[in-house]
Parts: C-alpha cells; structure tokens; sequence
C-alpha cells in the first residue's frame, strides 16, 4: 500500500526513491503529498538539486498536493550544492502555491540567501520576521551574520549577534565562529578574542576554526606574541592546534619581523605534528624575507621540496627577495632558474628582484640576461626592471649598454627616473664618455625641470662640464636646478648658491653613494 511505499522511499538513497516514486505513478498506489515529501528529502540528503526541482515543478505544473516539507527540502538541496538562488525560486513556488511559510522554510531561504552573499537582502528579510513573523531564532541570526562576515560586514555582525543576545536568544557557538570570520577580515583582534571567551559560555568549547580566525585576526593585527600565546593556549586547553592555526602564528611572527619564533614555530610542526604544509614553508620563508634571511630561505624552499610539497611563485619570490636583501645573487639565480624548470611561473616580481641582486653582485651580464627573458616571456618589463639592470650596467661602467637599455626602456614608452639616468651617466663618466653623458640634459623628457634629471645627476654632469672648460652646459644645466621644484637651489635666500660649493657638495653626495 502507499504507507510501504512511502516507508521505502524513505529508507533509500534518492535514484531507488525517485524509482520507486515513479512505479507509484505508473502501477499504483496513487502517491500522495507524503510519497512526494519523501523523494525530496532524498534528494535533499544527496544534494541532488537538478532531480529535486524537476520533481517539485511537475507537482506545481500539473496542480498536485505538496506542503511546506516538500518545498523546504527542495530549497536545502539547491542551498546545499551552492544554488542559492534556485533555493529562492522553489521557496517563492510556495507562496505562489498559496502556501504559507514556517520558520523552518524562513530559516533555508535566509541560509541561501547568506552563502550567496546577499547580506542586505538577508539583513531586510530578518526585519520584516521581526515585523510580521515568524519571530526568528537564533539560526536566523546566525545566517544574518554569516551573510556580514561573508561580504567583510564586521560591524553588522557584531551588531546582528547582540540583537540574538538581546532577545535572550544567546549566541551560539556557530555564530561567534561566523563573527570571528569577520573580526578577522577587519582585523579587529581585540573583538576577536573577546569572542571567542564569550563562545566559552556558548555549550561546546570552541575548535580550531574559532581559534584558527582568532588567529588571523592577531596576525593582521601584528599581534605576533599573542598568536604564540593563544597558541600555547589551545595546546594547554586540549584544543590541538591544526596547520592553519600555525600558519596563522608563523606568518604573524613573520610580519613582525620575527624570525626565530617563525622558525621555531614551524620546528613544532615537524616535530609534534600536523605534517607542515607549503603555506606553512611559505609564511617561514617571508620571516626570512623581511629579515633579508637568504640562506634559511633557501635551506626552507630545499626542505619544502624534499618533502614532496610544491613551491607556488609567493614562496619562491619569498627567496629570490631574500637572497637579495642578503646579498647572495647567486642563490637568488638559483631559485629562478629552478623556477623555470620546475614549471613555476616566473612573474614580473621574480625578474625584477634576481635583476635587482645581480645589481648589488655587480653581475651586469646576468642582469640582462633576465630582463631579455622577461621580454621573451611577454612579461610586462616595468621602469623597475630597467632601473636595476642599468644601475648593473652604471656600477660595471658599461656605457654602450646603459645607453642602449635606456632607449629600450624609452621605445616601451617607459619614462625613465633619476635613478634609470643616474646610472647610465655613471656608466658613461666612469669611461670618459663626457659627450654622451652631456646629451642625456637634452634628451626629450628631461631637459629643464624634467622628471628624470635630478640634481644629483645634474652635479655630475657639473662636474664634467668644470673638468672639461664647458661653460655653455654648465649654465645651462644651473639652470636646470634653478627650475626644478624642491631642489637644493630653491631655498628661498633670492640667490643662486656659489658654483663650486654647488658642485661640491652635490658630488661629495655622490661619491658617498657610488662608495
């Protein structure tokens, strides 16, 4: 009879139900509203969306029975595969159908309506439950601050959570974790930790998720000796910490600057477990970047691939930067050509930092072997890439080279900075090459007053111009100096400075530079 159908239907996953269903209609018993109900919870449990509306449409196409129930759980299998507004449609079949809502159907669309970051649209739903009803519960509120954690909505979460605290609801566990999300969005770690003593009261004492977003919010909030400590705190209170939560806690120490406890951070890891990730290696080696750490950078990116992990391009950039900042061109030359081996895409900021260690190695050749590449790989070559290769080519006094990339850099429509021409009048004064150096004063873009040419590389060109008797330039560029908003000539006294102390003193400042 249909009470055994209806009993099957519900014991089995959702094709035997909708099977069943089917031989319903074809031999009998005729099903009814409960024989529906069944096959759409079926589906609703298996998150089959696609065969739940089909059944749910021929129902309202052909005028059969179907209720609250079927229409509910039609709606939870949409929400639950992440078709929100498919959930809303069949929720809206229901009021078209004459069918009045419960707050059960209420509580689906504003869950469909907060994973679809709808938050003013869940916001204005939960006013008109309080206005006309069904009061909503604390699931209802809990949706409403999932929607403002979810779109960064901090400040209205908070303020959602104390309207369920005002109605003597109580916050709930899954609510201050949904909040936590959006302290740690906004980086309000102060909120955040109050939280998450208040998620305390709430039944269950809070998991790694609560704590791991607690810890996020420290970390933007440069909180690093907190991260450790709450840290410290899970491990004591029974909580076990997993790699998101230490990842968290690296990278906190890491922005700080923080180096030893990021390793030693990640030492905890290998040694008492979860097995560190690549985001784990990754956060230490920007520890070991902003500390300019190239050899423990390089050691971690080592380990991390003995471990079978993949590098992504932050990690290796993480490096060659901090090779760079130590001063080990070498390894930065390393790290990229294994980069390009291993199928790691080299970007712009991977070039322009191994560019910027050959500078400092005084590697001019390897400098432009890079920034070639860079325009082979139809990678966009910024000022950047060019400045650092020509301050290679200024140190080594390559001219014919610094000239040559500065009208590479120019035909790119690239404006070069003081520092671009700096270099290259370094390189051509360094050989003796005063003509060249001279007519970089009147190349277009920088004569008088222009961007590029600035008064330490006017002072050069000074000095050129005095050691050679070439009076013409050297008043034209006294000139130039006179224009330049800011410069050392602008001070206010009405006079130009004595020459020689002009030239003196810019080219002392130089020298220092250059030494």
């Amino acid at each position: 009879d249909v009470v055994g159908f209806n009993a099957a239907i519900s014991a089995c996953e959702w094709r035997p139900a909708l099977a069943l269903l089917a031989e319903m209609r074809a031999g009998g018993p005729k099903p009814d509203v409960i024989s529906s109900n069944a096959a759409s919870s079926c589906c609703e449990r298996g998150r089959a969306w696609r065969p739940a509306v089909r059944l749910f449409r021929h129902l309202l196409e052909r005028g059969l029975r179907t209720d609250i129930a079927g229409g509910r759980a039609v709606a939870g299998a949409c929400e639950a595969a992440g078709h929100w507004d498919l959930a809303m449609a069949q929720l809206s079949g229901l009021g078209l159908a004459g069918i009045r809502l419960n707050l059960i159907s209420h509580n689906t669309a504003l869950t469909a309506r907060a994973r679809g970051e709808q938050w003013e649209l869940v916001l204005s739903a939960l006013a008109g439950l309080l206005e006309v009803g069904p009061r909503p519960d604390v699931l209802s509120h809990n949706a409403g601050v999932r929607a403002c954690a979810a779109h960064g909505r901090w400040a209205r979460a908070l303020a959602e959570l104390a309207e369920a605290s005002r109605r003597a609801l109580g916050p709930s566990v899954e609510g201050c974790g949904a909040l936590l999300t959006a302290c740690s969005a906004g980086s309000q770690w102060r909120r955040a930790l109050g939280l998450l003593s208040q998620a305390q009261a709430c039944g269950p004492p809070p998991g790694e998720v609560s704590h791991g977003a607690a810890l996020s919010a420290l970390e933007r909030g440069g909180q690093w000796l907190r991260a450790v400590g709450l840290l410290a705190a899970m491990r004591f209170g029974g909580v076990s910490p997993d790699a998101v939560c230490y990842n968290a806690a690296i990278s906190a120490c890491g922005r700080a600057g923080e180096w030893r406890p990021a390793l030693a951070l990640l030492e905890m890891l290998r040694r008492q477990g979860p097995a560190p990730t690549a985001v784990s290696y990754c956060a230490a080696i920007a520890a070991c970047e902003n500390c300019g750490l190239g050899l423990q950078a390089s050691a971690l990116l080592a380990e991390l691939r003995r471990r079978g992990l993949r590098a992504d391009v932050v990690g290796c950039n993480g490096v060659i930067s901090a090779c760079e900042k130590g001063e080990l061109w070498e390894r930065s030359l390393l790290c990229l050509s294994w980069m390009l081996e291993a199928g790691v895409e080299a970007n712009t900021v991977s070039r322009n930092a191994a560019i910027t260690a050959c500078h400092k190695g005084l590697r001019w050749a390897s400098a432009l072997k890079i920034l070639s590449g860079t325009m082979r790989a139809k990678l966009e070559a910024c000022i950047v890439s060019h400045s650092a290769a020509l301050a290679a080519l200024g140190k080594a006094a390559q001219w014919p080279s610094a000239l040559a990339q500065l009208a590479t850099a120019r035909a790119a429509a690239l404006t070069p900075g003081a520092a671009a021409l700096g270099s290259t009048i370094l390189a051509c004064s360094s050989c003796q090459q005063w003509q060249e150096a001279l007519r970089l004063s009147g190349a277009p873009g920088v004569q008088a007053g222009g961007a590029g040419l600035d008064s330490g590389n006017c002072a050069a060109l000074l000095m050129e111009c005095e050691q050679r008797g070439l009076a013409g330039h050297e008043e034209q560029l006294l000139q130039t100096l006179l224009r330049k908003p800011g410069s050392w000539c602008q001070t206010g006294r009405g006079s130009v400075p004595d020459r020689r102390a002009v030239q003196s003193d810019e080219w002392t400042s130089c020298a220092k530079e250059e030494h």
